[in-house]
């Protein structure tokens, strides 16, 4: 395992997870509430975690930052931090999808597993993964899409395990024999994502810090408020 010294920012959610990662573990985070997701407070606690380990801002190896799907505001402040930190100190940025942490982090005995959450509008976030074995790691066997609940929930079979933040949503309506992850795995956690920055490795282009943006699929609300009324 690398000493790489990483940066980790998660705000895809309600609230927010900034952490350092190194030797391939999480040494120290702090969970930011859901009214303290802007950039002028972000800046401070990562600011405060680096002093707290004795990093200066030059020795760090990486930041890593979740992508999305999830909240417009909280993807956008951390996608902004991550790629002006990186872009500042010339460090590697690597961007992970949200559903590739949620699915790292599924300890699931299936060979099929569906991430969802919550599109509004009664519409779910939708990504399939799969492995051949149940010791091998998750790869992608359906891009992110956004689906009807109902209609995912008609093509739900037996086979599947599901996790992610909208399985509140449907966990009633699922046949008993579908695999449903713990809740502690249906939120994205900073080792998962560390552990997928170790393996991307990220880029050292400061190119790549202009070009990196979030993973929206849908309009924010206001976009959407305004598409209704013109």
């Amino acid at each position: 395992m690398s000493q790489h010294r990483w940066l980790l920012i998660e705000t895809s959610g309600r609230e927010g997870l900034v952490g350092l990662g190194v030797g391939g573990t999480v040494i120290t985070a702090k969970r930011l509430d859901g009214f303290r997701r802007h950039v002028q407070d972000l800046a401070p606690v990562m600011s405060d975690l680096l002093i707290g380990a004795n990093w200066g801002p030059t020795q760090v190896y990486g930041v890593a930052v979740s992508l999305g799907p999830g909240s417009y505001t909280g993807l956008r402040v951390g996608v902004m931090s991550a790629k002006a930190f990186a872009f500042a100190t010339g460090c590697r940025l690597v961007g992970i999808p949200t559903f590739d942490v949620l699915a790292r982090q599924s300890d699931v005995p299936a060979l099929r597993l569906d991430v969802i959450a919550d599109a509004l509008k009664d519409k779910l976030y939708v990504q399939g993964y799969a492995r051949r074995g149940a010791t091998e790691e998750w790869t992608t066997a359906m891009e992110l899409a956004i689906v009807p609940k109902q209609a995912w929930l008609s093509r739900v079979t037996g086979d599947l395990a599901v996790s992610g933040p909208g399985v509140p949503l449907v966990e009633k309506d699922l046949p008993t024999a579908i695999l449903v992850a713990d809740p502690a795995q249906r939120q994205p956690a900073l080792q998962a994502l560390l552990d997928l920055a170790e393996i991307s490795d990220g880029d050292a282009n400061p190119a790549v810090a202009l070009t990196m943006e979030p993973i929206y699929v849908r309009p924010s609300s206001a976009e959407e408020q305004w598409a209704e009324r013109t």
